[in-house]
């Protein structure tokens, strides 16, 4: 049976926040971000939702 890889590495960052170093979704640098948060800040970019941040810099 086939496998999905649902890992999401920071290489992965969408290219235009990449360049200004600073994630769309919590305007951390994408440095600070882990695999959980890297996915959790994609999805909230990509869904335009407003919502708390979950990246190790926060707290």
């Amino acid at each position: 049976m086939p496998t999905i890889d649902t890992r999401v590495t920071i290489s992965e960052a969408p290219a235009d926040s990449l360049a200004s170093a600073a994630c769309p979704a919590c305007s951390h640098e994408w440095s600070a971000h882990d695999q959980i948060s890297a996915r959790y800040c994609k999805a909230t970019a990509a869904g335009s939702y407003s919502r708390g941040c979950v990246c190790p810099a926060a707290k």
